[in-house]
């Protein structure tokens, strides 16, 4: 046998691993311009495999209760976040959103000063930190869909170098930084 013996990881770890990962699943779901049905299921039936999976490990005393309230109460508070973006839709106030638009804001303002832009581009792509379903261009303002929100809405990002004086049909433009603004395009 070699030096290094391959332990098989304890039910500890492996819970903790699930909890992060899932924490980390949650925080990608709730940093996103919006969250659509299948997401939001796909929160919620997560979070109550993860939930499960830590009460009955604090119960058993596998993990400690400390640990165990610790770890559903994040679950659940990233689980509240994803529904409640779900029912009214992204806020640009949101801490999370606002950190992953940060780190993108450069990437998605090259993306929308370029010159042979066309009018429509499709097919997904990522840009910064934000998978783009498709790229529209009407005049000067550049739309990043980043995909369905609610139920058959969509929404996304969108670069305007003035502000809106009004919103386009069922629309709703929230400032987020200088010329960005989230989408929400009701169908």
């Amino acid at each position: 046998m070699s030096a290094v013996e391959h332990r098989p990881p304890t039910l500890v770890q492996s819970i903790t691993i699930l909890a992060v990962s899932w924490v980390f699943v949650l925080v990608w779901f709730v940093s996103n311009p919006g969250i659509d049905y299948l997401q939001l299921l796909i929160a919620v039936a997560g979070t109550i495999v993860v939930l499960v999976a830590a009460l009955v490990a604090g119960v058993r005393s596998v993990i400690g209760r400390g640990a165990s309230i610790f770890i559903c109460s994040v679950v659940l508070v990233l689980l509240m976040a994803a529904l409640a973006i779900f029912v009214r839709a992204q806020s640009p106030a949101n801490p999370l959103f606002r950190i992953r638009f940060t780190l993108s804001q450069s990437a998605l303002a090259n993306r929308a000063t370029l010159q042979a832009l066309p009018e429509a581009m499709q097919g997904s792509q990522w840009v910064g930190l934000f998978h783009v379903a498709r790229i529209e261009r009407f005049g000067d303002e550049v739309r990043f869909i980043t995909g369905m929100c609610g139920v058959i809405d969509q929404c996304g990002l969108v670069f305007r170098p003035v502000p809106p004086t009004q919103a386009h049909g069922k629309e709703r433009l929230d400032h987020v930084s200088g010329n960005w603004y989230e989408l929400y395009d009701v169908f």
